[in-house]
């Protein structure tokens, strides 16, 4: 990297050539400002650069904002810088008194609805743009799987719905309180919807209590309104 010392690159892109037809990411870039790796597949690239081109602009626009802050021209009037952080998350708090100084760093990195937040003392090796590929496709996965969960259609108001998303079977304080609010006319019906989402729980415990499974559906016909309800609380 020496070659690159005087210039002004923010990244080198390195062909793994040993990782072509693999599967496995055959790009190393190296961001010379941020002194990190990041294996990626040379398909992400473009998309990949285009966002850290986006957070670079981000940090320097933050930085030439705060230099006209402080030199007093009168765009502090125009603009608060409460609560104004950059887009990688990155903070620092310095301690004083007595008791010596203390920092603590935090970095969390925005990419698309991914947010990474990295320990502190993490391997240079951590792959941020892996990390966001496989949340987001573990993310689709799961809500994949909701779709093959139970839905109990039922018809009532959509107050009592509301208090049927705040019950939990494994609390049946929770569900007494709620029938024992309704009309007498009601209660019997609130009863076998409790026992309707008993049975879709334990069906669901019987399968293995899988993450996937735990969720299942009320739907009131009545006024189209939907809750999801959680089996395993």
């Amino acid at each position: 990297m020496a070659h690159y010392a005087d210039d002004k690159h923010s990244w080198v892109v390195i062909i793994k050539t040993d990782a072509i037809n693999t599967g496995k990411p055959d790009l190393k870039v190296k961001s010379l400002v941020r002194k990190e790796d990041t294996d990626i597949r040379s398909s992400e690239l473009f998309s990949y650069l285009r966002q850290e081109m986006r957070e670079r602009d981000h940090r320097e626009g933050r930085a030439r904002l705060s230099r006209l802050n402080s030199s007093g021209n009168g765009v502090h009037d125009n603009y608060s810088t409460h609560g104004m952080h950059d887009r990688s998350g990155s903070s620092e708090h310095i301690g004083g008194g007595g008791g010596g100084g203390g920092s603590a760093r935090s970095k969390a990195s925005a990419v698309n609805n991914v947010q990474v937040l990295m320990a502190q003392h993490r391997s240079k090796k951590s792959n941020k743009w892996g990390i966001v590929e496989a949340a987001q496709a573990r993310t689709k996965e799961l809500l994949a799987s909701y779709e093959n969960g139970p839905i109990a259609a039922i018809e009532t108001k959509d107050e009592i719905l509301d208090m049927v998303r705040e019950t939990r079977l494994s609390e049946p304080d929770t569900w007494r309180r709620v029938i024992q609010s309704v009309p007498l006319a009601e209660r019997q019906y609130l009863q076998e919807v409790h026992a309707m989402l008993e049975e879709y729980r334990r069906k669901w415990e019987a399968d293995g209590k899988s993450t996937e499974g735990r969720a299942a559906f009320v739907y009131n016909f009545r006024t189209g309104g939907v809750v999801m309800y959680d089996l395993g609380l």
